[in-house]
């Protein structure tokens, strides 16, 4: 309070000073924690009993003055809190929505606000334009977000229970907003390669799955390469035997892509799981031709189950690993082999090679795809027999009429014997000289 004496100044007489008075706030403003900013006019009002101190006379008493009592204002301030942004996620490739109320309430005391105000929603905006990239890439970006002034236009601060933005000074924080990489998934297709050979794995071959279940990455990017290998070596080996090597291709870091729209693939920008493969050797497809084999009519024949050639894949008779077939069953679709009947001509394609019958070096029927269809002859050729004319005699001076059957049969294995009871009855005998 102030002093006005009657002389137009603070001094009282003998040096006499009021040094307290009996002061009360109107409407209870004082009291109030809810009273809105603003100047209460005439608020403060004070009364007796008045308090003083003497000066050089016998004393202050308030009986010596006739009191006039001024009120005074009271000015309600705003208060002074804190509006700081909290820090946000999103993924990398995302559109993220900041929302409204991702944000932290600090009151000037350190707690919460006043009569149980709270603040609902802010405006939140990213510094930077994060939120609404798709290439951004994977980090912190730090002190990106921030809440828009309550004095600005675009402001939409909201509160309930009695808040009135009016009442307070806010001073704002700014938080993060980071973007993670995002979850991708690579699996390994299925590769295939033939038994005996080696793979060259296809780095290419794999399939991609975005987090949202499809395969298309953000902003148009693709993983076109990968780093790929053969889990146990299988792709490198020729004697790995022929089935489907579950898990056996595997995926892994670096992995190469393109850019879409974009700033560019950076694997860094993604999360990848990796998903191994199967890798599937098939068997190898060859031929096996018996050759032709040949006996005498009248002859059995054993047919030989070395007369056979084989034709690898790749043209040549060397099957992979040194492996090979030794033997194989051969026979004869018209049993001419064991016909001693059989006329002495060639059968085209009697000769056919049903099986393996040995192998050696590792060799295993399950790794192979064999062709038979290819035939051969089994040719029987002449039998040699030899006719020998006997002596025949005549007395001088007859004619002789020769007899056609004096003569003696020499078969092949030199008996007399054709085979299958042949014989031979007559044959035409002549006289080299007339004699």
């Amino acid at each position: 309070f102030t002093t006005l004496d009657k002389d137009g100044d603070a001094v009282l007489p003998n040096g006499e000073v009021v040094t307290n008075v009996t002061i009360n706030s109107a409407t209870g403003v004082d009291a109030s924690t809810t009273s809105d900013v603003a100047t209460y006019a005439d608020e403060i009002v004070i009364s007796g009993p008045v308090a003083g101190t003497d000066g050089s006379g016998d004393g202050f008493l308030e009986s010596n003055y006739d009191i006039s009592y001024v009120a005074g204002d009271l000015t309600v301030n705003r208060r002074a809190a804190q509006i700081i942004a909290n820090a946000q996620e999103k993924d990398y490739g995302d559109v993220h929505d900041l929302g409204s109320t991702a944000f932290t309430v600090v009151d000037r005391d350190g707690g919460a606000l006043p009569n149980g105000e709270t603040i609902d929603t802010v405006t939140l905006v990213s510094g930077g334009g994060v939120d609404s990239s798709t290439d951004a890439d994977t980090g912190t970006y730090s002190n990106d977000l921030s809440i828009t002034p309550t004095s600005t236009a675009t402001s939409t601060l909201t509160g309930t229970n009695g808040f009135d933005q009016e009442n307070y000074l806010f001073s704002y924080n700014t938080g993060d907003l980071v973007i993670n990489q995002r979850a991708i998934t690579l699996t390994a297709s299925q590769q295939e390669k033939i038994y005996g050979n080696v793979l060259n794995l296809d780095d290419t071959a794999f399939t991609t799955l975005d987090k949202d279940g499809d395969s298309a990455l953000p902003n148009g990017e693709v993983v076109t390469n990968v780093t790929i290998g053969s889990a146990t070596g299988v792709d490198a080996s020729t004697s790995s035997d022929v089935t489907t090597y579950t898990d056996e291709i595997n995926i892994e870091s670096p992995v190469v892509g393109t850019a879409g729209t974009g700033d560019g693939f950076l694997e860094s920008n993604y999360d990848i799981t990796y998903v191994s493969g199967d890798l599937k050797v098939n068997p190898r497809p060859i031929t096996v031709t018996p050759t032709q084999q040949e006996k005498i009519y009248g002859n059995t024949l054993t047919l030989d189950q070395t007369a056979f050639t084989v034709t690898d894949l790749d043209n040549d008779a060397l099957l992979p690993n040194g492996e090979s077939i030794d033997t194989v069953s051969v026979i004869s679709r018209g049993a001419h082999d064991a016909s001693t009947t059989s006329s002495a001509v060639t059968y085209a394609d009697d000769l056919e090679a049903t099986s393996v019958a040995t192998s050696s070096a590792g060799f295993d029927l399950n790794n192979y795809t064999i062709d038979f269809s290819n035939l051969s002859d089994l040719v029987i050729n002449r039998r040699a027999v030899t006719l020998t004319a006997l002596q025949q005699e005549k007395d001088y001076g007859d004619v002789h009429t020769l007899d056609t059957t004096t003569f003696s049969v020499t078969d092949l294995d030199n008996d007399a014997l054709l085979p299958n009871g042949e014989t031979i009855d007559t044959v035409t005998l002549v006289s080299g000289g007339g004699v």
